[in-house]
C-alpha cells in the first residue's frame, strides 16, 4: 500500500566524479558527494500524471543526441 501515500515523482540525476573515485581507491561515496551532484526536478509529477511507476520509459539526451534509453521495468526492487 506504499504507493497510496506517494505525493509525487521527480527525476534525480545521479552524477559521479570518476577521478575522485579512482583517487580514493574506487570508493564510490567520494565521487558522488560533491555539492550539486544530485540535481532534482525541475518538476514534480503527481501519481495520476505518471501512471504505473514500474513501466516508465527513460531517456537521456545531451546536446540533442540520445545517449541512453531504458525503462523502470528493468529496475530491481
Amino acid at each position: 500500500r506504499a504507493l497510496e501515500h506517494v505525493g509525487g515523482y521527480l527525476i534525480c540525476h545521479d552524477i559521479s566524479e570518476r577521478q575522485a573515485q579512482i583517487h580514493e581507491g574506487g570508493q564510490w561515496f567520494r565521487g558522488k558527494s560533491f555539492d550539486t551532484y544530485g540535481p532534482l526536478g525541475p518538476w514534480v509529477a503527481t501519481p495520476d500524471e505518471v501512471g504505473d511507476p514500474h513501466a516508465l520509459d527513460l531517456s537521456l539526451d545531451v546536446n540533442g543526441e540520445r545517449m541512453q534509453t531504458g525503462s523502470t521495468k528493468t529496475l530491481k526492487p
